[in-house]
């Protein structure tokens, strides 16, 4: 980890009665902003990767794998009839619920239903007389008793068909043949009724008639014949070329295929999961936001701690004063040299925007170096949490077990804000007598700074991330308005790949007004 220091303004840098205009920071939306949301956000999008990926491979826990069997038919069709027009019928009637039911009756399974038989696309053609049907079953064996089924089911009923259209076919044609032969009875009977002696035109008409009416009684009769022996050859030529058999599944290939269904699903709803957070957010990221918000300098920039836990507990804040991490000594060493920075005052105000844990423990850090080196501290704790007076704990205790015999005086006030806004219990600590006062507080809007007003600087720590733009610009008001000189800003979990600096420089600087290098301090965990 890596502590980066910019220019810092001096406490007398401005006045307090100067109005600091803030600015919101527009946000330039790029790939490399959407990367550093998509880092920092990883355990969102990994994690819901994760569930997708297990849920996929659990999928066919809860819905059993489904396993295909396939069966191959020849199917004859009538004789003069274009045959890809006969195999898109073929395929219709395979998809029709009459098929289904009847297969389902053959299956003598009566909870299953004929659409979920069927499935989509039972069948397909591999030519104008050949069609592949598939179907699928919770078994090998269960699939291929369907697929045999379902292929029994459906010849029987496209040849059913077939047969009521030839007798349909046959109906018409029988009642053309008896009208024709009475006809021909009729007109025998007219040519047996004629006198010989008047035998002419009239017999030589009738003879033509009747031999004509005959003529087509003789066709039509062959046309049924002919209807009859191709109903046949429809019926006895459609068959069954390969019957059911499993189609290959592996049981591996199946989970696998299912779970990267799932990870993929799971990764593109956590990508865009945490791209659209980030983009409809308005937490604040970078120095160039907090400068803006808050219209003072970032002077301290901590980079975020790899692998730190999200929430720290009681017993891990004060290992953070017995033993100091980097992000704490980074921001005790930046309070201590405000302290005892030449014409620095003899109070320090450190707002806490967001989390308090380790500006308290710095805090507390501070303290104690101080009182070590012969001063007199008084700390004071005007947060909800009383953190700081906590740990102050610690720190007598340590001090009293090894700290030395000139050790300064190190006293602990704490209170809280009552509903005048005035600190409960003291009017201003730095009349304690103490030769320096640090104090923690957090600001409730409700409330203002007005209980501050004695406060020399304010130094607030913000942390990426935690806090939004109109908290800290309420913050910025409300220390402005009880007089405060709001003298810098620290960053803590700063991105790496922010690039702003922070850093406010005015046009021209009024006399009176100097700025203060801070050296810039670099450690790595």
């Amino acid at each position: 980890m890596t502590v980066e220091s910019t220019l810092a303004v001096d406490e007398h840098a401005r006045a307090p009665e100067e109005p600091v205009p803030t600015y919101l920071v527009g946000r330039l939306i790029s790939l490399r902003f959407v990367a550093s949301a998509l880092r920092r956000s990883r355990k969102v999008w990994l994690g819901l990767a994760v569930v997708g990926l297990l849920a996929g491979a659990a999928y066919h826990v809860v819905v059993p794998i489904q396993y295909q069997a396939a069966a191959t038919l020849y199917l004859a069709h009538l004789p003069g009839s274009d045959d890809n027009v006969d195999m898109a019928n073929d395929l219709a009637l395979l998809r029709t619920s009459a098929v289904g039911e009847q297969a389902v009756k053959l299956l003598g399974e009566p909870d299953l239903a004929a659409s979920k038989l069927l499935g989509k696309a039972p069948g397909t053609a591999d030519s104008v007389n050949v069609m592949t049907v598939t179907v699928s079953g919770p078994t090998k064996t269960q699939a291929v008793r369907r697929v045999d089924d379902l292929a029994t089911a459906f010849l029987a009923f496209r040849s059913a068909q077939v047969r009521r259209q030839t007798a349909a076919t046959t109906d018409a044609l029988q009642r053309q043949i008896r009208a024709l032969n009475t006809q021909v009875d009729q007109l025998t009977a007219q040519i047996n009724g004629l006198d010989p002696t008047t035998q002419g035109a009239d017999l030589d008409t009738l003879v033509s008639d009747r031999s004509s009416d005959a003529s087509q009684v003789v066709t039509l009769e062959q046309t049924v014949q002919q209807d009859q022996l191709d109903d046949l050859a429809v019926a006895n030529g459609s068959r069954v070329l390969t019957p059911g058999a499993a189609v290959p599944t592996s049981t591996a290939k199946v989970l696998g295929l299912d779970g990267i269904t799932g990870l993929v699903a799971g990764l593109a709803a956590g990508v865009a999961l945490v791209a659209l957070r980030a983009l409809l957010s308005e937490r604040v990221r970078s120095r160039a936001e907090v400068t803006a918000l808050l219209g003072t300098t970032v002077a301290l920039s901590v980079r975020r701690r790899r692998h730190r836990r999200a929430s720290i507990g009681r017993r891990r804040t004060e290992r953070m004063v017995v033993r100091p991490g980097p992000e704490v000594r980074a921001l005790a060493d930046f309070l201590g040299r405000r302290c005892e920075a030449p014409g620095a005052g003899s109070s320090l105000l450190v707002v806490a925007a967001d989390r308090h844990e380790i500006p308290a423990a710095a805090m507390a850090v501070v303290a104690s170096r101080l009182a070590s080196l012969g001063r007199s501290v008084l700390v004071a704790d005007l947060t909800k949490g009383r953190t700081l007076a906590g740990l102050m704990g610690v720190i007598r205790s340590t001090a009293g077990r090894a700290g030395p015999d000139d050790a300064g005086e190190l006293s602990l006030f704490a209170g809280s804000a009552g509903p005048d806004g005035a600190v409960v219990g003291v009017t201003d600590p730095t009349q304690s007598g103490s030769d320096i006062v640090l104090t923690l507080a957090t600001l409730d809007p409700g409330v203002g700074a007005w209980h501050l007003d004695w406060a020399e600087e304010a130094v607030v720590v913000v942390t990426a991330g935690r806090s939004g733009a109109q908290r800290l610009s309420a913050i910025g008001e409300l220390l402005r308005a009880a007089g405060l000189c709001v003298t810098t800003a620290v960053l803590l979990d700063a991105d790496d790949d922010d690039q702003t600096v922070g850093l406010v420089i005015p046009a021209t600087p009024p006399a009176g007004r100097a700025l203060e290098v801070v050296p810039t301090a670099s450690t790595r965990p």
